[in-house]
């Protein structure tokens, strides 16, 4: 029998030809689970060998607790099967804003270390990139322009 168990999933996110399905949430306090371990418990004359499908390893529980339920499903005669996931794109934070190429990388970089007043090194940047940059742009890239350099100096 194909059964699948998941903790706090969508109905969406279960595959489809499953025999059954035990769902848990924040509520049931992890009763599917146990219901689960009875259901497939083996008799004495009847083995089980059920087919138990998760997504995640951590469905089971946290830590050690996830990997004691899996031995005790397999103890069983039962097969835990891990489905695989597609990875998800990190999409964390807001994409950088100023990324030049090598060549304009080593040019700005090349003004921004220069003894030229900041003014100049940013229109010179604007000319390089096509695009409006402010000085923090480029000491958040670059660091400081100078080695005992103030921070209000580079207005």
């Amino acid at each position: 029998m194909k059964i699948f168990y998941g903790y706090r999933r969508k109905q969406s996110e279960v595959p489809e030809g499953m025999d059954q399905v035990f769902n848990d949430d924040e509520h049931t306090n992890r009763q599917e689970r146990e219901d689960l371990a009875i259901m497939t418990k083996r008799d004495a004359d009847v083995p089980s060998g059920d087919d138990i499908y998760i997504i995640a390893l951590s469905d089971l529980g946290k830590g050690a607790e996830a990997t004691h339920v899996r031995a005790a499903l397999e103890a069983e005669g039962n097969r835990v099967h891990v489905l695989p996931q597609e990875p998800k794109e990190d999409n964390r934070g807001r994409p950088a804003v100023f990324t030049p190429t090598p060549e304009q990388d080593k040019k700005i970089r090349a003004l921004y270390r220069s003894m030229n007043a900041m003014r100049y090194v940013l229109d010179r940047t604007e000319q390089i990139m096509g695009a409006r940059y402010e000085a923090h742009h480029l000491k958040r890239r670059y660091g400081n322009r100078w080695k005992k350099q103030k921070e209000q100096s580079d207005g």
